[in-house]
């Protein structure tokens, strides 16, 4: 499964989710991030050896390409997650940090470093606009045996669309992230709860 909608899960309060909103935006605007999973700028090693050559275009893509960043969530609204959500089976044995996805209008089709991510759970707490598209996808058949490294950008030009999906504000989203998987169409910064 790449992707779930969990809108059984419980919103966040609004107050709280309001405080974390300002967290975030505070750290963002001030603070290095704790982790950042690259900018994905790079792109696969060895690609001429298998007879993908990159356009002038796939370049800039992977150039300008967002990236994915943390921030420590404070402990009194980490305390007031668990509090909430300590009858919720889901979401009560674990832990919170901020996700926010900046730099760029796209962030390049990618694996997370498995050793940080696999799988978890993401709450959108701003979209970063309208209409922005996580999309997960594979590689095409003729590319299987190349397989791809985590953390550096893949080239359109070898992957297949699996699914795409609009995330929805204030909802759970359960995600696979050691499938490929990339953003598109995001003209503002994207404000999100990581529970792992």
């Amino acid at each position: 499964m790449y992707y779930q909608k969990l809108g059984e899960l419980p919103r966040i309060p609004l107050a709280l989710k309001f405080k974390i909103v300002k967290l975030a935006i505070k750290k963002f605007n001030k603070e290095s991030m704790t982790h950042q999973f690259g900018d994905y700028g790079q792109i696969q090693e060895k690609l001429e050896k298998y007879g993908v050559t990159l356009k002038a275009e796939e370049k800039k893509y992977h150039d300008t390409t967002g990236s994915v960043g943390f921030y420590e969530m404070s402990k009194r609204y980490e305390n007031k997650l668990k509090e909430y959500y300590k009858s919720v089976p889901n979401l009560s044995h674990r832990q919170f940090a901020m996700q926010v996805v900046s730099g760029g209008k796209h962030t390049a089709p990618h694996i997370d470093p498995p050793m940080f991510r696999k799988e978890g759970l993401l709450y959108i707490l701003k979209t970063g606009g309208p209409a922005v598209k996580t999309t997960w996808y594979k590689l095409k058949e003729q590319h299987q045996e190349i397989g791809v490294n985590d953390s550096v950008g893949i080239p359109m030009q070898m992957l297949d669309e699996v699914e795409s999906h609009i995330l929805e504000e204030d909802c759970w989203h359960y995600f696979n992230f050691s499938e490929i998987h990339g953003v598109t169409n995001q003209p503002d910064v994207r404000f999100a709860l990581w529970a792992y």
